[in-house]
């Protein structure tokens, strides 16, 4: 009985340690050691959370929205922190002393550089007023206050009038950020070139000129007939997209005549369409253009108008009675085809023609009122669309049949965008009533069109 209780009475082995949970990152964790002989817990441990382990992600190159992103090699936790553009603290002054040779010396301070990423290389480029360079570069900067004293000769006033110095300052860090600054130098009048030695300073606050840009490439998306047309860009560094939106195409006109009560026409700030760049700077665009008299039936002038600055004219003169004018303007990625006649003497919008998804013609009908009757007659003009495959300007048939007399005229080889076709006799409001056959030979289209509803409708 004895050697039973002394049994009982025994101290528990110690045996294996179980973790219950593992220590994370954020959070403790637990383990407990078991009786080798009973199985019943012994003691119990806590397990320390051990932290996050982050590794720097560097970007390639950076931009100024571009963040740095920080990841733990334990749990894939991560924050970011945004790289701010780099600034700093740009001052400059002269200092001028002044005797028979009119010495003057310019003077450049930096100090209080921040943002970007790591340390700084500062490249100082200075122009004197005979237009020779210094460079000065200094690398591996964690913060520069210095001041750098730059050329400094016997310049005269006329040259300091006349070529005054500037200084262009380059902060970049290791990542490719940058930050430009630039500025000139006061010219210093006649009145600072005293006998005597005399002192004189200036401290101005330089501008910044330029910061590190993103890498955009650049793709023009054409307009359809349910969006408007965009540049859209992305950075090839960083991923950065943005989008603009391209405006309307518009223009301005004037009519001027000559000694005999002629009349001819003159196009100008023409703008809007496509936003084009080329190497990263914004360029205008150059449009084709071409007038087109629709009461005469003629292509009056055609070639190129550059964007707000050109001209485009008709280089002739005509009777205000047939100064009636269709003109089309196109960017390559849409075209726009404008009216006007000397009454009014503004250009209205016809059409906006864009990139299609069918080979549908199109074109627009309108009714000319007789100058002196109430009598009108049908014209049919700024014909677009049908076969695109072959790449050249289409030829239209079009068959024209009145539905008030059954009357039906045949109009061949009417050409894309410029061509016309007009009724040769007016009648009156109730008989302007057509349906309208055209085709390019390989596609055929019906429409019908009337006075009151001059938008052609697709019958077939």
């Amino acid at each position: 009985m004895a050697n039973y209780q002394e049994f009982m009475e025994r101290a528990d082995t110690d045996g294996e340690w179980i973790t219950d949970a593992n220590a994370t990152c954020t959070e403790d964790g637990s383990k407990h050691q078991i009786c080798s002989v009973c199985n019943d817990t012994i003691r119990t441990e806590t397990l320390t959370k051990f932290g996050h382990n982050y590794k720097e992600n560097l970007p390639q190159k950076a931009c100024i929205d571009k963040s740095i992103v920080y990841q733990c090699q334990n749990c894939g936790d991560t924050y970011s922190i945004q790289l701010q553009a780099i600034s700093a603290n740009i001052d400059y002054c002269y200092w001028s002393y002044v005797d028979s040779t009119c010495y003057v010396q310019d003077v450049l301070s930096i100090n209080g550089i921040q943002g970007g990423y790591g340390k700084y290389t500062i490249t100082i480029t200075y122009t004197d007023p005979i237009r020779e360079t210094h460079v000065y570069t200094y690398t591996n900067v964690d913060d520069l206050y210095t001041t750098q004293y730059l050329g400094g000769a016997s310049w005269g006033a006329y040259y300091r009038q006349s070529y005054p110095p500037f200084v262009t300052i380059e902060i970049a860090d290791e990542l490719g950020l940058k930050t430009t600054y630039t500025a000139y130098f006061p010219t210093l009048d006649a009145s600072y070139y005293n006998s005597g030695y005399n002192y004189y300073s200036q401290e101005v606050s330089a501008d910044v000129l330029t910061e590190t840009p993103h890498n955009y490439s650049v793709q023009y998306i054409s307009p359809t007939k349910n969006s408007s047309g965009y540049t859209a860009f992305t950075c090839s560094d960083c991923g950065h997209s943005k989008n603009e939106q391209w405006e309307n195409i518009s223009i301005d006109l004037n009519y001027f005549s000559n000694e005999y009560g002629m009349y001819g026409l003159t196009i100008n700030n023409v703008s809007g369409g496509a936003i084009k760049y080329q190497d990263g700077v914004r360029v205008k665009n150059n449009y084709t253009i071409s007038i087109v008299n629709i009461a005469m039936g003629y292509v009056v002038n055609s070639g190129y108008i550059s964007e707000e600055t050109g001209t485009f004219s008709t280089n002739s003169y005509i009777v205000s009675t047939y100064s009636k004018y269709n003109i089309i303007v196109s960017d390559g990625y849409s075209t726009y085809v404008f009216s006007t006649d000397y009454n009014y003497q503004y250009p209205v919008l016809r059409n906006h023609i864009v990139a299609q998804d069918d080979n549908i013609i199109r074109f627009s009908v309108n009714y000319d009122r007789h100058d002196s009757y109430d009598l009108y007659r049908l014209r049919i003009d700024s014909i677009y669309g049908g076969n695109t495959e072959n790449g050249v300007e289409n030829s239209y048939t079009i068959t024209v049949k009145n539905l008030s007399d059954n009357s039906i005229k045949t109009y061949t080889d009417i050409k894309e965008f410029s061509g016309i076709a007009v009724s040769s006799s007016y009648s009156s409001y109730s008989n302007q009533k057509y349906e309208i056959t055209i085709s390019d030979g390989t596609y055929t289209y019906i429409y019908t069109t009337s006075i009151g509803n001059s938008t052609p409708q697709l019958k077939t």
